[in-house]
């Protein structure tokens, strides 16, 4: 995200049902419903992190609980979907420009932990690595010009999938897992 000023504050926003609970500075998750979503911030390095909503601060922002529109809130009093929590992550100090870099995983409720990740950053990309029973991922992205990146997946010693994220190109058919 680049920014007009410098100070302007900076957010990358994820909104939950439930409560989040904090493993680490940098590392979270929700549940509801069966489910649990992780979610670790990778970038930027020096991040905050923030919750943001539960009762009485469903609709807050800017330092407002702002007042949900008469239409919505028959639908907000009886499934209490509306507003409820959300992470935020802002970068420390403020700069004109900043990457975010999340890693989101989701599964049942019993998941333990979150799978370990290390990030990737050179001069010309950045991204994320990781480990899962299908091999080990490397999903990289492009830090300037065109979006662009790669995504590959290695098993053993053999590449099962190594392609490039271009937004010049049309997909390419084949089989992926």
């Amino acid at each position: 995200m680049t920014a007009t000023r410098p100070e302007y504050r900076k957010e990358w926003l994820l909104h939950t049902q439930n409560e989040p609970v904090f493993l680490n500075p940098k590392t979270w998750y929700a549940d509801d419903g069966g489910g649990r979503m992780f979610c670790r911030a990778l970038l930027p390095q020096d991040a905050v992190l923030r919750v943001v909503g539960g009762p009485g601060h469903e609709f807050e922002s800017s330092g407002r609980n702002w007042e949900l529109p008469d239409a919505a809130k028959p639908y907000a009093e009886t499934k209490n979907y509306l507003g409820r929590y959300r992470v935020e992550t802002s970068p420390a100090p403020p700069a004109e420009s900043d990457v975010f870099l999340h890693i989101i995983q989701v599964g049942a409720d019993a998941a333990p932990r979150m799978l370990g990740t290390r990030l990737l950053e050179d001069g010309v990309t950045f991204g994320v690595a990781f480990t899962t029973d299908r091999g080990d991922w490397e999903i990289r992205f492009r830090r300037n010009g065109p979006p662009g990146g790669s995504v590959r997946l290695s098993r053993d010693v053999r590449s099962v999938c190594d392609q490039p994220l271009r937004s010049d190109v049309e997909p390419q058919s084949g089989i992926f897992y």
